[in-house]
């Protein structure tokens, strides 16, 4: 019996630091207690497939190193090693990282380490599934499907390796017969691929974090600009600050605004509407409608208005009507809120002189905005 222990240092890239730090803050967890960590096997089911090569990037001094263990023959003594030798690996560490591990590799590491009676840490750590931790920000990204391989390019990685793992299969059936240095050196190159590639990932996790709020308002201008037909556009584009730097410029486009990304800026990119809109009173119960006037009026007030103009108001018509300039706003920012009608979910904010001069003002209306930004 014999596993294969290969070492490759300092294999990720400076720039790409500022994203991991940023994800460990995130996520309270420490570099020097993760273990980033795929597995290769010849099958999907642990019942009738075998375990032939673990790969574990771990931080050691100043830099991650890349541990591979390479078993040399499809032997349940060589899975048994395997297990030993990676879970000796956890050991010091209590937080994982993988893609799509919560569904395959992590079960699949249980299943067989029940039935080799090893005894397994993976359930004691902590597991962060970059699958499942990026997936709510899929509406965002340019991609057909959410496999690793398609997301990597968004993150201006270029992976070596070739093969997918039913390939791959065949390839470790020949290195297991022949042990040539060429099937290694396959084997080990796509395990190294899909291990530097989730590092490159976490840079995503950046326009997570901003649709969480974490960002920072910097500035919004008024934009004028003259349409096909010859009519006068005004918007207001609104900047603010990322909390890293993302690797490649994304956008994200409806009919009501656009939304781009680039480096440590985020842009947004709103119509600016004209017209009169319904201000709601939340306790219509304090208020009368007036008919003639199409308002609601206090009851301190109504009761100077005869009796005859006047009616207790409902919810659906308790309004102020106000005439002014609006942005589309999404969620529920703590800014008044104007309506076309008590029925409509479409939500409005007014711009003011007192809006357009309050940056705490346009960061609420910004973090509620992109907290509930609609999908296509």
């Amino acid at each position: 019996m014999f596993v294969n222990m290969l070492t490759i240092t300092s294999f990720y890239s400076n720039f790409y630091y500022n994203c991991i730090d940023h994800f460990f803050q995130k996520n309270s967890i420490s570099k020097e207690r993760t273990l980033f960590f795929d597995i290769e096997t010849t099958g999907l089911s642990h019942k009738t497939s075998h375990i032939y090569l673990i790969g574990a990037a771990v931080f050691e001094k100043t830099s991650f190193k890349l541990y591979q263990f390479l078993a040399e023959h499809e032997t349940s003594e060589e899975e048994t090693a395997l297990l030993q030798s990676f879970y000796k690996l956890c050991s010091d560490r209590d937080c994982l990282i993988h893609f799509n591990g919560t569904t395959f590799d992590i079960p699949y590491l249980l299943h067989k380490s029940t039935q080799y009676q090893v005894s397994s840490p993976l359930l004691s750590m902590k597991s962060i599934d970059l699958y499942r931790t990026l997936r709510p920000i899929s509406f965002l990204l340019p991609v057909s499907d959410f496999k690793q391989r398609t997301l990597e390019p968004l993150c201006h990685y270029q992976r070596l390796d070739t093969m997918d793992g039913k390939q791959l299969i065949q390839v470790f059936h020949s290195f297991a017969s022949l042990h040539k240095k060429e099937d290694q050196n396959l084997l080990l190159l796509h395990n190294h691929d899909d291990i530097e590639g989730m590092f490159h990932l976490l840079s995503l996790d950046i326009l997570k974090a901003v649709l969480n709020g974490k960002f920072e308002f910097i500035q919004s201008h008024i934009l004028k600009s003259t349409t096909l037909n010859g009519d006068i556009r005004t918007d207001i584009l609104f900047q603010f600050s990322l909390p890293s730097v993302l690797p490649t410029d994304f956008s994200y486009h409806l009919e009501m605004f656009s939304l781009t990304f680039s480096g440590h800026t985020g842009k947004l990119k709103l119509p600016l509407l004209s017209g009169t809109l319904r201000y709601f009173y939340k306790n219509y119960k304090d208020y009368y409608y007036l008919p003639l006037e199409d308002e609601a009026v206090h009851k301190s007030i109504a009761s100077y208005v005869d009796s005859s103009c006047r009616q207790k108001a409902k919810a659906s018509n308790c309004y102020k009507k106000i005439s002014g300039f609006f942005l589309r706003a999404y969620g529920n920012p703590n800014l008044s809120q104007f309506k076309t009608d008590y029925e409509s979910k479409e939500i409005y904010i007014q711009w003011t002189s007192e809006f357009s001069a309050s940056p705490e003002m346009q960061q609420e209306f910004l973090r509620e905005f992109l907290k509930n930004l609609p999908k296509k």
